[in-house]
């Protein structure tokens, strides 16, 4: 037999919270229950669980989640990179998901009660057509500061701050074609 027993029991006591008596019981993972003396087991951490049986499984996977968004000094941080953000088209899509902003009337976002945002781009200022040509896949995190400090401009109401991955070699890009054809109307008297 393998001691695939042990990892059984972890995944079940993975997002157990401490229990009273400090024994947390697993059941419903494995063929019985096992009972472990640690209150939680927290990620890259190695755990000791012994078992009664041993129980053979296939296989095993463990899925863990970060929070899409946290506070992180007075900033609202929204992580892109390997959230379901990253698979929208288009940054202003990416923007309608962020706390705090909304889409107004005229289809332009700005930040409640604040208008709209100075956008940095890599802690420089960012126009419209980089923003255009922004590849949503190379964002890393939005950062929107709505009490932007004296390292920006007093008139500024807020702050969207954009950051993408580093990218060390190559060269990137974004391409679009378009195509319109013209209706020409060849019906000519003679």
């Amino acid at each position: 037999m393998k001691k695939e027993t042990v990892l059984c029991a972890m995944l079940a006591t993975a997002t157990c919270a401490t229990a009273q008596n400090g024994k947390i019981p697993t059941s419903g993972v494995c063929a019985d229950s096992i009972q472990t003396e640690k209150d939680s087991i927290k990620a890259n951490q190695e755990a000791e669980i012994k078992a009664d049986k041993e129980a053979e499984i296939q296989a095993v996977t463990v899925t863990g989640h970060r929070p899409m968004y946290k506070m992180r000094n007075d900033a609202l941080v929204t992580r892109v990179r390997n959230t379901p953000l990253a698979k929208e088209p288009t940054l202003e899509d990416v923007l309608k998901h962020i706390p705090g902003m909304k889409q107004t009337a005229d289809g332009t976002l700005e930040v409640n009660g604040l208008g709209a945002p100075t956008i940095y781009l890599n802690d420089k200022k960012a126009t419209s057509a980089e923003l255009s040509h922004l590849n949503v896949k190379l964002i890393d995190e939005i950062e929107l500061i709505t009490t932007p400090g004296a390292k920006y401009d007093a008139t500024t109401g807020a702050v969207l701050r954009i950051l993408t991955r580093r990218t060390d070699e190559g060269i990137f890009g974004k391409m679009q074609v378009y195509d319109k054809l013209s209706e020409v109307n060849t019906n000519t008297r003679n």
